[in-house]
């Protein structure tokens, strides 16, 4: 598999102009003919669709994928031949933005590390976000694609929490040497969460509890997997080792 998207990433490349870091993505496909099979299916992200817009019409659009999409009827570069996934290369089949390596600007700052690899603060789209590089340990059995799929299915089913109990998904890059996802960046806080605040403590509990009322448990509850987002919300940012639970709504 990682030999097939290197190919068709190689080919893609080729077949592209270079572009300059940091530039704006432009939208480059019709998601109203290439979101065609994704309004089902049992993938979270595939639940995630037909949502109510404020109108109260049904809305094919998350606000995320609203604010980085604007429809056009040029084809892309596919990474994938999964007819039922149909990505493109420029946006997934949900409409969420996949960028050229060279829109993504030069690493600003390390945010942090972890077993599953490392977190960077860089420039995407003018603004700074939290880039998250999958790059396992040597002595980890996991697959890079099993550990950012995961990653992105808890986002996509945490999707009304995204600004307030977790942070915003920007971005994701099914690059197979060291998949990515972008995220909103957040404030680190200190990883000893007896240093906090009460009101900061209160607001992870609220997380947490927010989390697990949509069907997942965090079994790292621990200060460096938060952070202050704007508005001072203290998000979760680690979903590595989220497990499935029952929903609240279903127990």
């Amino acid at each position: 598999m990682e030999q097939v998207l290197q190919r068709r990433w190689e080919k893609a490349i080729a077949d592209k102009p270079p572009r300059s870091v940091g530039a704006t993505i432009e939208p480059v496909v019709d998601l109203a003919t290439t979101n065609k099979e994704s309004n089902g299916g049992d993938s979270p992200r595939g639940q995630k669709r037909n949502r109510q817009s404020s109108t109260g019409k049904a809305s094919s659009l998350s606000h995320a994928e609203q604010k980085c999409c604007k429809s056009t009827a040029t084809p892309t570069v596919s990474l994938f031949d999964d007819e039922e996934t149909d990505s493109c290369f420029g946006y997934d089949e949900f409409g969420m933005a996949i960028p050229w390596f060279d829109q993504i600007g030069d690493t600003l700052e390390v945010l942090g590390r972890g077993r599953s690899g490392e977190v960077t603060k860089v420039v995407w789209n003018t603004q700074p976000v939290a880039l998250k590089t999958y790059i396992l340990q040597f002595d980890d059995n996991r697959s890079l694609e099993s550990v950012y799929e995961h990653e992105l299915d808890v986002l996509w089913e945490l999707q009304e929490l995204w600004g307030k109990h977790v942070p915003e998904l920007l971005f994701h890059k099914p690059w197979p040497t060291s998949p990515m996802i972008g995220l909103e960046l957040g404030e680190p806080l200190p990883d000893d969460m007896s240093k906090w605040s009460d009101t900061d403590r209160q607001k992870a509990n609220e997380s947490v509890a927010k989390i697990s009322e949509l069907g997942w448990h965090q079994n790292d509850v621990r200060g460096a997997n938060f952070v202050r987002l704007k508005g001072n919300k203290i998000a979760m940012i680690d979903f590595e080792s989220m497990e499935k639970v029952p929903r609240a709504d279903q127990v």
